[in-house]
Order: structure tokens, then sequence, then C-alpha cells
């Protein structure tokens, strides 16, 4: 290894050139991020989605529209209840099943909030690149749901004679209480 003075000069000198690159270029990201958070204020973290339909950038009140659009159309999705040996095709809203918007749009809005204010330009970096999908809320209508569970019953002539489903046990012939 060679020790003269110009070497080491030399090696000194392409040192603190990376170090000013690597710096310029860290004082240019956090400058982009610090720009683009003060420019989108409380919009939506970009590249956020919600059963695959894209929320991300949107201001408070755009989100909701789009929440409440995907909760109209999530009524008319089809969906399959299954009980041993048996299923039933219907539509969301028939089986008691919604999308619950103001869960959705609470957790949407959770979105990176326990990310830590260091970390905070990294992820603001990834979001350029990954696509955060956060999973929708749904809410259970057990008035709307009893009627289907009863087309089971009607439909396969249930021997059960149980209350519950737990005193069954599924050792029935009927596979199940009220299935």
């Amino acid at each position: 290894m060679d020790t003269t003075p110009e070497s080491r000069s030399a090696l000194r000198r392409g040192a603190i050139i990376a170090a000013c690159v690597l710096a310029g270029l860290m004082t240019v990201w956090l400058a982009a991020w610090g720009i683009d958070t003060a420019i989108t204020g409380d919009s939506t973290r970009r590249n956020v989605a919600v059963l695959d339909a894209s929320v991300g950038g949107l201001d408070p009140q755009q989100l909701a529209a789009r929440i409440d659009d995907l909760a109209r159309s999530y009524d008319t999705t089809a969906v399959e209840v299954q009980a041993p040996g048996v299923s039933k095709s219907t539509d969301a809203a028939t089986a008691g099943l919604s999308l619950d918007v103001d869960a959705t749009l609470a957790t949407v809005d959770a979105v990176d909030n326990d990310v830590s204010a260091l970390a905070r330009p990294v992820v603001w970096l990834t979001s350029w690149f990954t696509t955060t999908h956060v999973p929708a809320v749904m809410r259970v209508d057990e008035s709307n749901a009893g009627p289907v569970a009863a087309g089971f019953h009607r439909r396969r002539h249930h021997r059960c004679r149980h209350r519950t489903v737990g005193d069954c046990r599924g050792g029935c012939s009927g596979g199940g209480a009220g299935l």
C-alpha cells in the first residue's frame, strides 16, 4: 500500500467528495419529502388501495366519496355461503355483509400513523414504488344473514333438533343446527 503524502491526500479528497455527494443526495431527498408532505397536507398517502381501488392522494372528502362508492358496489358482489355439504350463492347485501364506511375510513387514515418521525422519509420514498393494501372493514347484519341460513334449513331437510351449533357438534345427519 502506498503511504506517500500524495496518495493519502488523494484518498482524503476521494472520501470528502463521496461524503459531500452522499450529503447532497440526502439533502435533496429530505427536501423533496418535506415539500411533498407540505403540498399534500391531509391527503391520503400515495399508493394506498382498498379492495384494489386506489385511494392514495385523495383529500378527506374525496376519500369518503370513494369509500361510499366501494360500499355501494360491494352490496352487489356475489358471495357463496357454505356449510357442510351445501352452499348457496347470493349477493353480499342479501347475506348481511356490508362495508363499514366509517371503520374503513379510520383504517385508511391510520396508515403509517405508527411510523416514527425518523422513518417517515424512508416510508415516503417507498410509497413511490409500492402499494399499501388496506383491508376493508366489513360488517355483518345478522337480521339479513338469518334468512340466508334459513334457506339452508329449508333446502336440506335438516334433521338436527339441537338449538345451537355447539349442541350439535356436527354429529347429526344434518351437519349442524340451523344450517
